[in-house]
């Protein structure tokens, strides 16, 4: 028996890496022919890094850098192949997940660890397309949660602490520069930091924050320097910050829907359900057992003092929006401060009119909490931090009100950490009450049932390697009625096109989303856009007849110039200057193709 137990986990490690190995697989070029759009766009800006161009101001998108310049490794690891992107995206979940089942081993068996780490992972598999930013995030999230149970709990050592701390916040930096949204664990640990700090009476720990912080500064430090010295600081903070708050301005009602939205969704992965069920039945349990000790802040006279702070900061940032705020109305932000400063004007004041405090008995919570086990994986620490990124990964997903499938990637952290919790409970309980066998096959049978339907989706995938459409057709044809040297301009999203078709766009804006989106930056966008295609006339134009974008769609000359005037607004003029330079030549399924006039 023990030469056997020996070899469990190296069995169990292998079959987890063989199983993310085959899932990955149906992600790759060879099943994904045609890249999803989102991911053309990303591996269209790697390549033109990788031909010197620079970001935000010669090749545009509007997230944060990292992502392309995760692209642009991957296409320079694959000579300019999207395998290169693959491979570098199957190697971060490999090591990824293999983190993630020692972590678990730490407090867990051998086969709930396995358990755990596989159907997270498969469940979040089932929203992947492959080259998300939310799939990359989860590589630094997992990092994180490594530095914080590995190295910064156990404190094995002086400097073990702050150079961890140091290390979280430097990847707490990497995932701001992947997307500002994915930053959600490193809230749940700063505040698990923060919980440590008054649970340890240590305050000297605080000192752990600053070089948190110092390490997230130095990352975008890096980054502003580099955008600095190659004149474009303007441009990335337009793109990847500004320009996002005019995507939405939901009020509290759609908000609300949009949140309803995220949980409806994720009624249909029966894993992402339960976690829902951990999360409330956790909230409720803990407030039931620790209410007594629980009021007792609300009876500190500092309690006051600190309502009254964050009422009236929820009130003067609401008042503060509305008066520097370019956007008519109150969008969700506005909506969020002023019911933070209307909830706190109230709990002040109750404060201040309460009654003298009340006698408490039964010890104080800090004695309480300190019974708990908080230095490594168990129950205690992962339900902590799972309780906290659960509702600040769903306030994310639905801040936009946009609710993509690719957005409840970022559920993987929470789903984590949650059910790696319940588990570590159920597997105690199991423990004291029944003999190992019988938890063997308690949680076999939990794998079997809650892998069947990922592993038959990933079978299925296996059987049917992915063809073309018309965008690969139209790069083909493009490619081969053009020169290496030859512009063409792709309108509407598709900016895959330019990557299969190996040509480029004659504008930083490839594809004219901001050429569309009311917004202060708008007529700046449709200016450079004009000067661009007059400046360096595309050979070709594929109009892929997006509605969010909507081009000349099929007009004869006259009408085309009768409706875009030449002294229209800028994209009239946009418009007008493609109607006397351009013909129709073909349509690829449902592409027009427009080849300038010679």
């Amino acid at each position: 028996m023990p030469r056997i137990r020996k070899f469990i986990d190296p069995l169990l490690l292998t079959c987890q890496s063989i199983l993310v190995f085959l899932a990955f697989y149906t992600l790759s070029p060879k099943y994904q022919v045609v890249p999803h759009r989102d991911s053309g766009i990303f591996l269209y800006i790697g390549s033109e890094l990788l031909r010197g161009k620079v970001l935000y101001q010669q090749t545009w998108d509007n997230k944060q850098p990292l992502l392309y310049w995760l692209n642009a490794i991957g296409l320079w690891l694959g000579g300019g192949s999207p395998w290169g992107v693959w491979a570098l995206e199957l190697g971060f979940y490999l090591i990824g997940l293999f983190l993630l089942y020692l972590l678990l081993r730490k407090a867990l068996a051998p086969l709930p660890s396995f358990f755990t780490t596989v159907i997270s992972f498969l469940t979040i598999y089932q929203i992947m397309s492959g080259n998300f930013s939310e799939e990359y995030a989860i590589f630094f999230q997992i990092c994180l949660l490594v530095l914080l149970f590995f190295v910064y709990l156990p404190n094995q050592c002086r400097l073990s602490r702050p150079l961890a701390a140091l290390g979280m916040g430097l990847i707490t930096g990497l995932v701001f520069c992947i997307k500002q949204t994915y930053i959600d664990v490193s809230i749940a640990i700063v505040i698990f930091m923060l919980f440590l700090a008054w649970l340890e009476k240590k305050s000297g720990s605080l000192i752990h924050l600053l070089w948190f912080a110092l390490g997230f500064l130095l990352v975008n430090l890096g980054v502003f320097l580099y955008f600095i010295l190659h004149g474009a600081f303007n441009d990335y903070l337009i793109s990847a910050f500004l320009i996002y708050r005019y995507y939405s301005s939901q009020g509290p009602l759609e908000w609300l829907q949009s949140i309803l939205g995220v949980f409806k969704f994720t009624a249909a992965y029966p894993f992402l359900l339960l976690i829902s069920g951990i999360w409330l039945a956790s909230v409720l349990a803990i407030l039931i057992k620790y209410w007594k000790f629980i009021r007792r802040i609300f009876y500190k006279p500092a309690f006051k003092w600190i309502s009254l702070a964050v009422a009236l900061a929820g009130v003067a940032l609401f008042l503060f929006a509305q008066v520097r705020g370019k956007a008519a109305g109150i969008g969700l932000m506005e909506w969020s401060v002023l019911a933070v400063g209307i909830l706190f004007t109230v709990i002040t004041i109750w404060s201040f009119t309460r009654k003298v405090s009340p006698a408490f008995e039964g010890g104080s919570l800090r004695g309480n909490l300190s019974k708990l086990g908080w230095l490594h994986p168990g129950t205690a620490s992962l339900l902590f931090l799972g309780i906290i990124d659960l509702p600040i990964v769903v306030f994310a997903i639905s801040l936009s009100g946009l609710n993509f499938p690719h957005y409840y990637i970022s559920l993987f952290s929470p789903l984590f950490l949650l059910l790696a919790a319940g588990v570590n409970f159920l597997s105690s309980f199991l423990r004291q009450r029944s003999p190992t066998a019988v938890s063997v096959c308690f949680f076999a049978a939990i794998i079997l049932a809650g892998s069947f339907s990922p592993v038959l989706q990933v079978v299925k995938r296996l059987q049917f390697p992915g063809g073309g459409d018309a965008r690969s057709e139209t790069a083909a044809y493009l490619k081969s009625a053009t020169t290496p040297n030859d512009k063409i301009l792709v309108w509407g999203w598709e900016s895959v096109i330019y990557f299969l078709s190996e040509r480029e766009s004659p504008s930083r804006y490839a594809f004219q989303f901001p050429a569309y989106l009311v917004s202060p930056y708008q007529p700046g966008v449709q200016e450079t856009l004009l000067q661009d295609i007059q400046a360096k006339r595309p050979v070709y134009i594929a109009d892929t007849n997006d509605p969010e974008m909507p081009f000349i769609q099929g007009e004869k000359t006259t009408a085309c110039l009768s409706t875009n005037p030449a002294d229209g607004n800028k994209l009239q003029q946009i418009l007008n200057f493609v109607c006397t330079n351009y013909h129709f030549e073909k349509s690829i399924d449902t592409i027009d193709l427009y080849r300038l006039n010679q």
